[in-house]
C-alpha cells in the first residue's frame, strides 16, 4: 500500500490541504488562499504586492487624523453660516446643502490627500469621513437648537453628499 503524506496549511493549524502558494510555495488551505490573475497566493505574498499607495504608516495616518480633525472643525464652522439650520426647506437650499457638501467635501479632500501624501484606502476614507461628520456635529452644536437640528433637511443633505463624495475620492 502506498500511503499519501497528510500535508497541513502553514497558517491554520489543522488544515489538510494540496494548494501551494504560486509564489512562494509555501501550503496554504481554503481559508487563507488569495486569488489572483496569476494564480492562488498567501496573505503574505498578497501583502508584499499591495501597491504604494495604499501601504500607510501609523505616522501618516496619526498626521492625517489630527489635520481631519482640525479642519473638520473649521469646516463645520464654515458650514454653519453657509448652511443655516431650519425646519423649512425648498429646492433650491436643498441644491445649496448639495452644492455646499460638494464644496466643503472637496475642500477636505484636497487636505486630506496632501496630509495622507496621496495615500488611499480604507483607513483614510474613515478618517476623510469622520471629518465630515465632525463639521456637521460641530454645525449643530454651535447653532444650540437641537429640536430644530432633527428636522433639517439641509444638514442631512450637507452631510450625505459630503460622506458619499469622500468616501469615492479615497478608494
Amino acid at each position: 500500500m502506498n500511503q499519501e503524506e497528510i500535508l497541513y496549511c502553514q497558517n491554520c493549524i489543522g488544515n489538510e490541504t494540496n494548494l501551494r502558494c504560486q509564489k512562494c510555495n509555501e501550503l496554504i488551505c481554503y481559508n487563507c488562499l488569495n486569488e489572483t490573475p496569476i494564480g492562488y497566493r498567501c496573505s503574505n505574498c498578497v501583502e508584499f504586492n499591495k501597491p504604494p499607495m495604499y501601504k500607510i504608516s501609523i505616522i501618516t495616518l496619526i498626521t492625517s487624523a489630527l489635520i481631519a480633525i482640525v479642519f473638520g472643525f473649521i469646516m463645520g464652522i464654515i458650514s454653519l453660516f453657509l448652511i443655516p439650520i431650519q425646519t423649512y426647506y425648498s429646492f433650491i437650499t436643498v441644491i445649496g446643502s448639495v452644492f455646499f457638501g460638494l464644496l466643503i467635501s472637496q475642500i477636505l479632500f484636497i487636505i486630506i490627500n496632501w496630509s495622507s501624501n496621496g495615500k488611499r484606502g480604507k483607513q483614510i476614507q474613515i478618517i476623510a469621513v469622520c471629518s465630515i461628520v465632525l463639521s456637521s456635529i460641530i454645525r449643530l452644536y454651535i447653532s444650540e437648537n437641537i429640536q430644530i437640528a432633527i428636522n433639517d433637511l439641509n444638514g442631512f443633505v450637507y452631510l450625505l453628499t459630503g460622506v458619499l463624495v469622500l468616501w469615492d475620492k479615497f478608494k
